[in-house]
């Protein structure tokens, strides 16, 4: 009966853990469209909006028209650095989801396993051993898990601004050359 009872568990956290992994594909892919249809929306407009301010300017401002361009090139550059933080930043988010999704299931067979073992003690001292190597166990996996999602955010954090750290240092450059000279 317990044998049943700890196979209908496993079973069924299989099947969880099989469920969870098909919505982790389908959320990535989600994303990864998302972030395509913005970044294409984003170009367009940008297009757009560049196309109405050269004629504006060319009209108001006939001596600043030649700069416009400059301009810009760089403002698009800078949109697409946002896109490519965007972009890591989503797929570190990925990447950190898997990792969750997987301690998540690793978990949950502990869990099974320790119910099994739980079910199979005899003696009151055998329940406690249980018990004790399942506290420290959990606590030692615990513990290396939030060490692992703690530097794989700040990996991400970084991938994410380096983008946008490159395109700040390109700033910096540009506009305090000619500051300096």
């Amino acid at each position: 009966m317990v044998a049943q009872k700890t196979k209908a568990a496993s079973a069924e956290a299989a099947e969880k853990a099989a469920r969870t992994d098909k919505a982790a594909s389908a959320g990535q892919d989600t994303v990864e469209k998302v972030l395509q249809t913005t970044a294409d929306a984003l170009a367009k407009g940008y297009e757009q909006c560049i196309a109405v301010a050269k004629d504006q300017i060319g009209r108001l401002f006939p001596s600043a028209a030649p700069n416009l361009d400059e301009i810009a090139a760089f403002n698009k550059g800078n949109l697409e650095a946002f896109v490519a933080a965007s972009a890591a930043a989503a797929k570190g988010l990925e990447t950190l989801s898997q990792e969750l999704l997987a301690y998540n299931q690793k978990t949950m067979e502990t869990g099974i396993a320790t119910t099994k073992a739980l079910l199979g003690c005899r003696t009151m001292q055998d329940l406690v051993e249980v018990q004790a190597n399942l506290t420290r166990k959990g606590f030692e996996d615990w513990i290396a898990e939030g060490t692992k999602l703690s530097e794989l955010t700040v990996k991400v954090a970084n991938q994410a601004a380096e983008p946008i750290n490159a395109r700040l240092n390109e700033a910096v450059e540009r506009f305090m050359k000619p500051l300096a000279a």
